[in-house]
């Protein structure tokens, strides 16, 4: 009795010997690194696509500061050169 094409005899670890379908092992082997592959890779995207998006309303949020505050000019009250500090807090100090 000879061996089938894709068969293969295995020793067991206690000394016997034991009949392994090779092809049917390889196919399973393929499968489960298919499904890492594409786990990884749809993982990847979708990584991608959340910090892309993040990454733009992070953008979004910057420049829309940037809109409502003057660009150049803005001075303290003797012209020093140092932005005005907007909080009530040092306007109050200023005035005692």
């Amino acid at each position: 009795m000879g061996l089938a094409e894709g068969e293969s005899i295995r020793l067991g670890p206690d000394g016997e010997p034991y009949l392994v379908s090779v092809a049917a092992r390889h196919d399973l082997q393929f499968k489960v690194a298919m499904v890492i592959f594409l786990t990884t890779l749809f993982g990847l995207g979708a990584g991608m696509l959340s910090l892309t998006s993040q990454a733009k309303a992070r953008r979004a949020e910057q420049q829309a500061p940037q809109e409502d505050t003057p660009t150049r000019g803005a001075r303290g009250a003797r012209g020093c050169g140092r932005p005005r500090d907007p909080s009530p807090a040092v306007a109050e100090q200023r005035l005692r």
